[in-house]
């Protein structure tokens, strides 16, 4: 069975996305606490297919090297941070807090730590490995390993979303490009220490941050989120996809220079190819 799922890892990259795509159409409701269940469910089935694929090996990304992630990848947050700051600032004073708001505070916290747990498990571990093992041969395996990461977490963020006007394509394209520069960012950190915690718990900050301000002032029982939209919003959308790829632009940059130009690729790639790992 291990040999199999070696030889064929894009299999089990095309039946996961099979199940994200099937499961949430079985629950209708789109509650938080289906949201954070789904989320948990299938990071934990990316969590078994990665094993298929690699063995014992994937408990030691849950090892050494997080404190390392984790401080070279902060600097992500700081927009994340800024967002948080601003919306904060603009609603003290001028708005009440909602009666539930450490309810809705923790809820968002669960809701994102399984966000990040789940989206890091598939769009860095479970790609990466799939394509490392299937492709190792290959002399430029790990732009290929990037470019099908980075795409898939781009196209992810948009795939339910409406296109009728120009505003709309325009700024599905440009979440696309900024999601998976992002998580491009991730990809290297997990490529530096084959460590993906510490990517987990930055990934979750950078959701969380910015919506601190909406679990202390709104009504969030029920998520929301809208990635493509029109009109005034839509440009407002697009602004901030732009600044969002100018960003992650410096910290791949940054990454690439400080971090990769050091990191034995050889020795990485080692570890897809062939044996018992």
């Amino acid at each position: 069975m291990r040999t199999y799922s070696k030889k064929y890892a894009f299999i089990l990259v095309a039946l996961y996305i099979a199940l994200q795509r099937t499961l949430p159409r079985l629950f209708t409701q789109k509650t938080m606490g289906r949201e954070i269940l789904l989320r948990l469910g299938l990071g934990l089935i990316a969590f078994c297919f990665v094993y298929l694929i690699v063995g014992m090996r994937v408990f030691s990304y849950f090892g050494k090297g997080t404190g390392c992630s984790i401080s070279r990848l902060l600097i992500l947050c700081l927009p994340s941070f800024l967002l948080c700051a601003m919306a904060l600032s603009l609603s003290f004073g001028t708005e009440e807090l909602v009666q539930n708001w450490l309810m809705q505070l923790l809820t968002q916290f669960i809701l994102f730590l399984s966000v990040g747990f789940y989206e890091e498990m598939v769009y860095r571990v479970l790609i990466n490995d799939a394509v490392l093992t299937s492709l190792n041969g290959r002399k430029h395996v790990f732009l290929y390993t990037a470019l099908i990461s980075a795409f898939l977490f781009g196209v992810t963020h948009i795939i339910d979303s409406s296109f009728h006007s120009d505003i709309e394509v325009i700024s599905a394209l440009l979440k696309i490009v900024s999601a998976g520069m992002i998580g491009t960012a991730f990809l290297f950190m997990f490529w530096k220490t084959e460590n993906i915690l510490g990517c987990m718990i930055i990934h979750m900050l950078f959701d969380f941050l910015p919506s601190i301000g909406s679990c202390l002032f709104e009504d969030t029982s029920v998520l929301h989120v809208e990635y493509v939209m029109d009109g005034r919003m839509g440009i407002m959308a697009i602004s901030v996809y732009c600044l969002e790829i100018l960003w992650a632009s410096y910290i791949l940059f940054r990454l690439w220079k400080n971090e990769l130009q050091d990191a034995d690729f050889a020795e990485l790639r080692s570890h897809y190819s062939g044996g018992e790992r």
